[in-house]
């Protein structure tokens, strides 16, 4: 009896060690699969991350683009407008600076035409009195002369 009660354990360790080396092994697997999955899904979260990342470059890439874009436009535009209020304004003050300056040549010029024509007016009358003055003093003396 002792024989076969050290037989029956012997049998029994033997099936629990083989029973435990089946569990281990099976546990290892698992293990393994869980850690391979965990480390696909790392990889994959890693690839949409830097997916993420280099779209999210790229947007910013192109907003800086089209807000320097928009930035020169509108510079180049104020600009412009600037250049043509300056320039409307020196035409408009060159304008009346000429109109000015034709005015008053034109003052001027009626100024002189009718001073000149009223001197030439009184020139003559003055010539006409001296002239007649001059034939009275002049019949005056002859007449004297001769009586």
């Amino acid at each position: 009896m002792q024989s076969r009660g050290f037989e029956t354990y012997t049998n029994a360790t033997r099936d629990n060690l083989s029973d435990s080396l089946k569990f281990a092994d099976g546990a290892v697997a698992i293990n393994a699969a869980v850690s391979q999955a965990s480390m696909d899904n790392s990889k994959s979260l890693a690839t949409t991350v830097a997916d993420a990342l280099a779209k999210a470059n790229d947007n910013n890439t192109f907003l800086a683009g089209t807000a320097m874009s928009n930035s020169a436009g509108l510079a180049e535009s104020l600009t412009k407008t600037a250049l043509d209020a300056g320039n409307q304004a020196n035409k408009d003050a060159t304008g009346q600076l000429q109109r000015g300056f034709d005015s008053m040549m034109g003052f001027a010029e009626q100024f002189s035409r009718s001073d000149g024509a009223a001197l030439a007016e009184s020139n003559n009358k003055t010539m006409l009195y001296m002239l007649g003055g001059t034939a009275l003093v002049a019949g005056a003396v002859i007449l004297a002369g001769r009586k």
